[in-house]
């Protein structure tokens, strides 16, 4: 889980929502695979699963993958 919260409006009140991140843990990086507010269920986490940031661990250098 990411730290950190999303406010968001309910209707008639403010609701803090957990973060949470799909995290790929490879042997020299780790992989950014996405980043939802409130915690997805299967269908929505496959359905928006994308490479987004590669980190590599030696450096901490990162590689951002924006789409076309």
């Amino acid at each position: 889980m990411a730290k950190g919260a999303t406010i968001s409006n309910d209707g008639a009140e403010l609701r803090g929502r957990p973060n949470y991140a799909a995290v790929i843990d490879e042997p020299n990086e780790l992989i950014i695979a996405g980043y939802f507010v409130g915690r997805p269920n299967t269908e929505e986490l496959f359905a928006h699963l994308t490479m987004r940031r590669r980190i590599n661990k030696a450096d901490g250098k990162t590689t951002l993958s924006v789409d076309k």
